[in-house]
C-alpha cells in the first residue's frame, strides 16, 4: 500500500511550522493518531488500539514528499514492548512476527528513568520454529526533547538481545504520550523533527 497524491497532500496540509503548547499533541490524541516527520522525509505514525497498547506504522518517503510507503506495522505494549511486527513488503506481501514474554503483558513495567528490566521473549513467524531471546532494557535519566515549540519529558532506552550480534537498539520513550520511537539501529540514526495530529483514517485498512 502506498499513500500518494491526495492522501499525502491531506497529511502534509496538517504540517504547520510552529505549534503552540495548546496545539501540541497529548496522550489523548493517540485515539485519533499522531505522527512525526523524520529527517529525510520518513513518517512514524502512532495510534492507540486499547489500554496500554499502541499501533505504530513506519513509512518511508523515498525522497518524495508526495509518496509514502508503509514498511512496518507494530503493536506495542506500553508503547515499547513489541507484541506483533508486520513487514508490509514492497509488493503488498506481509509477514507477521508475534512476540510473547516470560511475564504477562500486564506485568511488563512502565518505563521509568534510571531503571533496568530483563525479560525473555519468544517470537515466531508462522511455519518456522520459535526464537527465544533474552532482552535487556536500560532506562537512562530523564531528559527533555523538543519538536518545534512542543516539548516533552523523555527517557532514553537502550535495548540489547542475547543471543545477538552485540548491537544496541536505542529509543526515546515519551511519558506524556505513552510511546517510544527509535533513534538508533546498528549504524543508522533517526532524527525526529516535528510532531503533528494525524488525519483520521489516513492509513485506511492498515489501521
Amino acid at each position: 500500500m502506498k499513500l500518494t497524491t491526495l492522501a499525502s497532500a491531506a497529511l502534509l496540509a496538517g504540517l504547520s511550522p510552529v505549534l503552540s503548547w495548546a496545539q501540541c499533541p497529548q496522550k489523548a490524541d493517540l485515539d485519533q493518531g499522531i505522527f512525526f516527520r523524520i529527517e529525510g522525509g520518513d513518517v512514524d505514525y502512532f495510534k492507540s488500539t486499547g489500554p496500554d497498547e499502541v499501533m505504530e506504522i513506519y513509512a518511508t518517503s523515498g525522497g518524495s514528499t508526495l509518496s509514502l510507503e508503509p514498511v512496518n506495522r507494530l503493536l506495542l505494549a506500553r508503547g515499547l514492548y513489541v507484541l506483533n511486527l508486520v513487514d508490509l513488503g514492497a509488493r503488498g506481501e506481509q509477514e507477521a512476527t508475534s512476540f510473547s514474554y516470560s511475564v504477562p503483558v500486564a506485568e511488563l513495567p512502565q518505563p521509568e528513568a534510571d531503571t533496568r528490566f530483563e525479560v525473555t521473549s519468544t517470537s515466531g513467524v508462522a511455519g518456522e520454529p520459535p526464537k527465544i531471546t533474552r532482552e535487556t532494557y536500560v532506562f537512562g535519566p530523564q531528559e527533555q526533547v523538543s519538536f518545534g515549540d512542543c516539548r516533552y519529558r523523555a527517557i532514553p532506552v537502550a535495548v540489547t538481545y542475547e543471543p545477538g550480534d552485540g548491537e544496541t537498539e536505542r529509543y526515546v520513550y515519551l511519558p506524556e504520550l505513552g510511546h517510544s520511537y527509535m533513534v538508533g539501529w546498528y549504524t543508522q540514526t533517526f532524527t525526529y523533527q516535528s510532531i503533528h495530529l494525524a488525519v483520521a483514517g489516513m492509513w485506511g485498512e492498515l489501521e
